[in-house]
């Protein structure tokens, strides 16, 4: 009869009209809730590792504009001798 009727086969008589019924609902989802593992980053997390590469970018050029004008100066030099 539940086929015909297309009743779940998980479908517990009655259990609509439990009064404690929303609260065995909360409890399940609360129990569902706490089955999942989140990771929590914090976003401080991500804006140190932005910050932390742009300086690196920044520290990686200063230190090509330093060779840059090191090897112009070695280059003066030689042409001066």
């Amino acid at each position: 009869m539940r086929e015909a009727l297309g009743i779940s086969q998980y479908f517990v008589e009655g259990s609509s009209l439990d009064p404690e019924r929303k609260a065995k609902e909360a409890a399940a989802a609360v129990a569902e809730e706490a089955k999942k593992k989140y990771t929590y980053v914090h976003a401080f997390d991500f804006v140190r590792l932005k910050y932390t590469h742009v300086h690196k970018l920044r520290i990686m050029k200063f230190r090509q504009r330093k060779r840059q004008k090191q090897n112009k100066f070695d280059l003066f030099v030689k042409s001066i001798y």
